[in-house]
C-alpha cells in the first residue's frame, strides 16, 4: 500500500492555499480549489468598505462640529 499526495498546503503571511498536486478531474474539484481565493476577496471587499464607511462618517462628524 503506497500513500501518494493529493494537495499540498501552502502558508504565506496571512494566506492560506491548498494546492493540488494532480490536476483537477472536475468543475467540482475546481469549484473547491477556487474557494478559499473567492472567500478571500469577499472578506477584503466588505473590510473595505468598512473603512470607506468609517472614514466618511469621521469627515461629516468633523464638518458637524465645526459648524
Amino acid at each position: 500500500m503506497t500513500i501518494s499526495p493529493i494537495a499540498i498546503i501552502v502558508v504565506s503571511n496571512d494566506n492560506v492555499r491548498v494546492m493540488q498536486v494532480e490536476p483537477s478531474h472536475g468543475s467540482l474539484d475546481n469549484i473547491v480549489g477556487m474557494a478559499p481565493d473567492i472567500i478571500e476577496k469577499i472578506k477584503s471587499f466588505f473590510s473595505k468598505s468598512s473603512k470607506d464607511k468609517s472614514s466618511k462618517n469621521e469627515v461629516v462628524e468633523s464638518d458637524e462640529q465645526e459648524k
